[in-house]
């Protein structure tokens, strides 16, 4: 019986040293957060830049919009990229896509950098609005062009 005894009590030794473990982390990360207490420098705890928010890199992310003169029948094609390193980069690509797409004539009518923007159009009407996020920008551009009109192109070009 005695070895059952020291057995049972040798079993509590590792959930104290636990429990004792726990209340001590807990202790210490609770007053790290208190500025007047000793422990606020010297833990360290998830800030502003610190793996949780994104950080300014100061690299430029660049798209754009480009739209075709209009057809005989009045129609106009348009061309929209996105994720491009270089500016001209991204006007070429928004320039072939409109030209792929049948438009004639086709010029860049937006180019942004580190900015989401939305192309929105009606039969008769169009607007390019850049914002972020991107919903700013779909609902300024849905605005601006009226009630019958719809998103043709939407994209964001960040780093």
């Amino acid at each position: 019986m005695n070895w059952m005894r020291c057995f049972m009590q040798s079993a509590k030794i590792p959930g104290l040293l636990f429990l004792t473990g726990f209340c001590t982390v807990f202790a210490v990360a609770t007053s790290a957060q208190d500025p007047s207490s000793p422990d606020y420098h010297r833990v360290f705890l998830p800030a502003h830049g610190v793996g949780d928010t994104r950080q300014i890199t100061g690299r430029r992310v660049w798209g754009a919009s480009a739209v075709s003169e209009p057809d005989s029948s009045g129609v106009s094609l348009s061309g929209f990229s996105v994720g491009f390193e270089h500016e001209q980069d991204a006007r070429d690509a928004a320039i072939t896509m409109c030209r792929q797409r049948g438009g004639n004539a086709c010029t860049v009518e937006l180019a942004f950098a580190n900015n989401c923007a939305v192309v929105a159009a009606s039969d008769s009407k169009s607007s390019i609005r850049q914002a972020r996020p991107l919903r700013r920008a779909r609902k300024a551009a849905l605005a601006a062009c009226g009630r019958d009109c719809r998103v043709l192109h939407e994209g964001c070009a960040l780093p």
